[in-house]
C-alpha cells in the first residue's frame, strides 16, 4: 500500500499560526519551502551567503561645469551611470541622493576641476553630508597653484550607517574668493554601495544568524538586520525610521524573567495572525522575530510571545 504525504501549502509565506514548531510548509506561488524553527519562520535553502539582503549600489556624475565658491555648496551629481535598482536610490536634481533602504554604505567621490584665473594658489575642500550633517572622516582637499591654467583632482570616502530615506550629498568649497575655480562634473563622480548586503544568494544550505549580545535596555539599529539579539535584561525597542521592508531581526530572551518588546514612537508593531498592535511580552527563554513590512510597519511572531 502506498501512502501520499502532502506538506502544508498555500499561496503566501506561512506564519506561526499556519505551522507549529518543526512543521514544514510550501508557498506554491513563490515556489519556496519554509520551516517553523522554534517560533521563527525560515526559508529552507534560501541562504548560504549571509543575511540575504541584496547588494545595493549607485554611481552618478553630472554634466557641464559648476563654479566653486568660498561657501559649501552641493555638487550637482544628477546623472545615473549605474544602479542596482531604480527603487534603491532617488537621484534628485541639485545633487541630493535619497538612499531608500537603511544599512551601512561605503561612499566614495572624486572632484575634478580647473583653476582658470587668479594667478595664485587655492585649496579646494570636499565633504560628504548625510541629512545635512558632515560625516566625520569624509573630508578631502587639494592644493592648486596656478600660473596659467591649473587642473586638480581630489578624492574622498567614508563609511556611514544610514537610516531609510537618508539624504546624501557631496559639498565643495574653496578658500580664496579671488581665484576662479570650477568643477568639471562629467569627470567627477559619486559612488555608494551597501556593506550589509550579501549580494546574490549563494548555494542552498544553512546560514549563520550573527549574534548581538546585550545586558541592558536596547534599541535596535540598522546594523541588526539579519542578526539575533541575545538580551538578558531591559527589553528591546523597535525604533522609527531605521528599517525598510524585508529587514528582519530575531530576539532571544536569555533570562528567567519576562522582557518587553517596545513599539517605538510612530511604529506599528503587529502581532502575527491578529489585528493587535502594541508592546509585546517575551517570556523567559522565548524567541521571536520582528519583520519590517513597510515604513515603520512591523509584524512580530514567536514562541513565548504574548
Amino acid at each position: 500500500m502506498t501512502n501520499t504525504i502532502k506538506l502544508k501549502r498555500g499561496t503566501s509565506t506561512p506564519t506561526t499560526s499556519d505551522i507549529v514548531d518543526g512543521e514544514v510548509a510550501v508557498d506554491k506561488s513563490a515556489q519556496k519551502l519554509y520551516l517553523n524553527d522554534g517560533g521563527s519562520i525560515k526559508e529552507i535553502g534560501g541562504g548560504g551567503g549571509g543575511s540575504g539582503t541584496p547588494l545595493r549600489y549607485l554611481h552618478v556624475d553630472g554634466s557641464g561645469s559648476q563654479a566653486i565658491t568660498t561657501s559649501l555648496a552641493t555638487v550637482d551629481f544628477d546623472t545615473t551611470i549605474a544602479t542596482s535598482d531604480a527603487s534603491d536610490f532617488t537621484v534628485g536634481s541639485g545633487g541630493e541622493i535619497t538612499v531608500v533602504n537603511a544599512g551601512t554604505y561605503n561612499i566614495e567621490y572624486s572632484l575634478d576641476g580647473d583653476q582658470s584665473s587668479g594667478n595664485n594658489r587655492v585649496i579646494v575642500t570636499g565633504v560628504v553630508q548625510v541629512n545635512g550633517t558632515t560625516v566625520t572622516g569624509s573630508e578631502c582637499s587639494v592644493y592648486s597653484r596656478n600660473t596659467a591654467d591649473g587642473d586638480f583632482t581630489a578624492v574622498g570616502s567614508c563609511i556611514a550607517v544610514l537610516t531609510a530615506n537618508a539624504v546624501v550629498r557631496v559639498q565643495v568649497q574653496k578658500n580664496d574668493a579671488g581665484i576662479t575655480t570650477s568643477l568639471e562634473l562629467d569627470t567627477s563622480a559619486l559612488s555608494l554601495f551597501s556593506l550589509s548586503g550579501s549580494g546574490p544568494q549563494g548555494p542552498s544550505g544553512p546560514s549563520d544568524i550573527p549574534q548581538n549580545s546585550q545586558t541592558g535596555a536596547y534599541t535596535l539599529v540598522a546594523g541588526d538586520n539579519g542578526k539575533h539579539i541575545n538580551i538578558t535584561t531591559g527589553g528591546v525597542t523597535v525604533p522609527s525610521g531605521v528599517f525598510s521592508a524585508g529587514n528582519v531581526v530575531s530576539i532571544f530572551n536569555d533570562s528567567g524573567s519576562n522582557q518587553t518588546i517596545t513599539q517605538g514612537s510612530s511604529v506599528t508593531l503587529r502581532l502575527a495572525g491578529t489585528a493587535t498592535t502594541s508592546d509585546r511580552t517575551l517570556a523567559q527563554y522565548g524567541l521571536c522575530t520582528v519583520l519590517c513590512i513597510g515604513s515603520n510597519d512591523f509584524v512580530i511572531s514567536g514562541a513565548g510571545l504574548t
